[in-house]
């Protein structure tokens, strides 16, 4: 079972506030209740210290599911109760969250309209106080692309124009950080200095490490001095970067980028020319550490390398995943992450390695073995964790990986022959705050050889879901400590993949029906497996596993024999598997097997059915077998058939299992044959 630890820290008030520059007209009432009339009975019980009713109220709202537009009104009408609720935390902050949740959706879909930008930006900067205010305002509505025509001010000859861009893109407050922290690295000094100005004006611990930074290393010496004025500390430089790295690895609550920030693109700078290009969601926090991470490396901080492995393992299995649900346009990237990856020392991979699973960050730590597999292997200490994990998927990777380092340990060899008859893996997603109800389920799971992602709390929920490639069930607890169960299905049916996955959601007294998963009381193992669908086509992996696996074991079997002979009835099962593990797995039954696996053999060898590949394969298993068993017989008519084969791999493997036999000799000669 995987857990996953976080700490929980209440959501700073620039969320609270950025969702507040999203606002749209508001839509539709709901129909069955007045959720504005529940939630002023939950804010009136709340402010009368009566929580429980309040509690209730304000799960009756969640339970109408509200659309964007309706949480957008009671945003709107409720922004200081919203605040009371979120300074309150628990179940009162989720509550908050959700609302603002449901009415920020809209900023992932801010305006990228390069026109109607420019043209605002053009009123920021010119007229009375009150117009540029308004202007201000309504920029603010296209999220992070509203600081693109600003920056381009940022270079203008005109000095008043420049302070006039700064003030603005300081008004944007936190929605344009992402793009000003690139702007700050353009190689025109003044457009360096602009975007730092406009940052020192946030209340945004993010800026701390960038000031730190500029301070430091920065090519103008007015920019190094400004940025020491804005509390920029020069020394503390590469330790900032790694404490920033890792709050937005970690999507830290105060530190890391919201959900509500992310729209998915990242930025580039040329001069003074900002400029978005789209990536997926998931990558935008991970690239942003990861710049972090290399300026740390800069400034020498050795464990930079750690993070950039975590980083990099992370982004290998988002793309990973996308891919797996068909999106071509991540391929490059993804080999582009990989090649970077490997230029790193492998003892930092190691020990990322090593922090990747004691997170119970299953994804991440099968991308870092993949990475540390390969030619030169020396650091081990992380792989032979693996190898011991209860997690499958991880004890096969490493296994394989250690094989082809030579290594033919119990561990290593144990885990192979059961990677072997590995046809494919369940994998399900229990997200539970009840410690011992999801102990039990996970337990009963684990132990039918299924795969259980744990998590406890809605963040775990959402980054497991970003980073696997499939899952075949939830299971789910309402509330959870950040998120109600609603939100978390929604987030899950958004993927095509998932659109037919079960969900469980264990229900309260008012959590009420919710569209795409089934509210029960309680739930066993039984219950979950026998509603699991077909297996999918995604599933190619673990046949890739399994084939893995038997050509780790081939090869141990012909230089350690020993070693392999322990796992020889395991191999012998899987004889009539498809060709990609039957082949390996006879090739090593040729070292290792004995006399009671010949009729499955010679089997093989007769069955016309099969490939030649395979009939070959086991014709030469059946010789390494009568080679160490001296005076056993089998058919050696199903061999003399063989051998008259035109192929010529199969001729020859049967006419050498016939000699091995003490067969007659069946002579040639250089004459032609007829």
């Amino acid at each position: 079972m995987i857990h996953i630890h976080r700490s929980h820290r209440r959501l700073p008030r620039r969320l609270l506030l950025a969702a507040s520059l999203v606002l749209l007209p508001a839509g539709s009432l709901w129909a069955q209740q007045d959720p504005h009339e529940l939630f002023q009975q939950g804010m009136r019980a709340f402010r009368d210290g009566n929580l429980e009713e309040a509690q209730s109220k304000f799960r009756q709202v969640v339970s109408l599911d509200p659309s964007r537009d309706d949480a957008l009104k009671l945003f709107t009408e409720s922004q200081d109760a919203l605040i009371e609720l979120m300074v309150e935390g628990g179940e009162f902050q989720t509550f908050a969250e959700e609302i603002l949740a449901a009415s920020a959706a809209a900023g992932r879909e801010a305006l990228r309209d390069p026109e109607a930008a420019s043209e605002l930006a053009q009123a920021c900067l010119t007229g009375s106080a009150s117009s540029r205010q308004q202007a201000i305002f309504r920029l603010s509505r296209f999220g992070p692309f509203g600081a693109q025509p600003l920056v381009r001010e940022l270079a203008a000859p005109n000095e008043d124009r420049r302070f006039a861009a700064v003030y603005a893109l300081s008004r944007l407050g936190s929605s344009v950080l992402a793009p000003l922290t690139v702007a700050a690295t353009s190689d025109d000094a003044r457009v360096r200095q602009g975007a730092m100005m406009a940052l020192s004006q946030m209340d945004d611990e993010r800026v701390h490490s960038l000031m730190a930074h500029i301070a430091a290393s920065d090519s103008d010496g007015q920019n190094r001095q400004m940025a020491m004025s804005f509390g920029g500390d020069p020394n503390s430089a590469g330790a900032l970067a790694m404490e920033q790295g890792w709050k937005y690895y970690n999507q830290d609550a105060a530190g890391g980028m919201a959900g509500v920030e992310n729209h998915g693109v990242m930025w580039t700078i040329d001069g003074a020319s900002l400029e978005p290009y789209d990536v997926p969601r998931a990558t935008v926090p991970l690239e942003m550490a990861k710049a972090e991470f290399l300026r740390a490396l800069g400034y020498g901080v050795a464990e930079a390398s750690v993070g950039l492995s975590m980083v990099y393992g992370t982004e290998l299995a988002v793309l990973a995943a996308e891919m797996e649900r068909g999106n071509a346009d991540v391929e490059d990237a993804y080999f582009a992450q990989r090649r970077a990856a490997l230029t790193l020392p492998q003892a930092s991979m190691d020990q990322a390695l090593l922090q990747a699973m004691d997170r119970g960050d299953v994804a991440t730590s099968e991308a870092l073995i993949g990475l540390m597999a390969g030619p030169g292997l020396v650091n081990f200490s992380g792989l032979s964790a693996a190898v011991s994990s209860s997690i499958p998927s991880l004890r096969f990777a490493a296994a394989n990986a250690l094989a082809g380092a030579g290594d033919a340990s119990p561990a290593v060899v144990q885990a192979l022959a059961e990677a072997v008859s590995l046809e494919a893996l369940r994998m399900v997603h229990v997200v539970d705050t009840d410690p011992a109800r999801a102990q039990a389920l996970s337990a009963a799971l684990s132990s039918m050889g299924i795969v259980v992602v744990s998590g406890m709390d809605g963040a775990d929920a959402l980054v497991n879901l970003a980073r696997a490639p499939y899952a075949d069930a939830f299971v789910l607890a309402d509330p959870l400590p950040d998120f109600y169960a609603r939100r978390i299905v929604k987030e899950i049916r958004r993927r095509d993949d998932l659109s037919e996955v079960p969900i469980f959601v264990y229900g309260n007294e008012e959590t009420g029906d919710i569209d795409g998963a089934e509210v029960v009381e309680s739930l066993t193992a039984e219950d979950l497996v026998g509603g699991l669908g077909a297996w999918g086509s995604e599933r190619q992996s673990f046949m890739n596993t399994a084939a893995a696996a038997a050509d780790s074991l081939a090869r141990l079997a012909t230089a350690q024999a020993s070693s392999v002979a322990s796992v020889s009835d395991s191999l012998g099962s899987a004889i009539q598997r498809e060709d990609a593990v039957s082949v390996p797995v006879m090739g090593a039954l040729s070292a290792v097997g004995y006399a009671a696996q010949l009729d499955a053999l010679m089997g093989v060898v007769g069955n016309i059915d099969r490939s030649m590949e395979a009939r070959a394969a086991a014709a030469n298993a059946v010789a390494g077998i009568l080679a160490r068993n001296a005076g056993t017989m089998v058919d050696a008519g199903v061999l003399e058939a063989a051998m008259n084969s035109d192929d010529r791999n199969l001729s020859m493997a049967a006419a050498r299992a016939l000699g091995m036999m003490g067969g007659n000799h069946m002579a040639a000669s250089v004459a032609p044959q007829g």
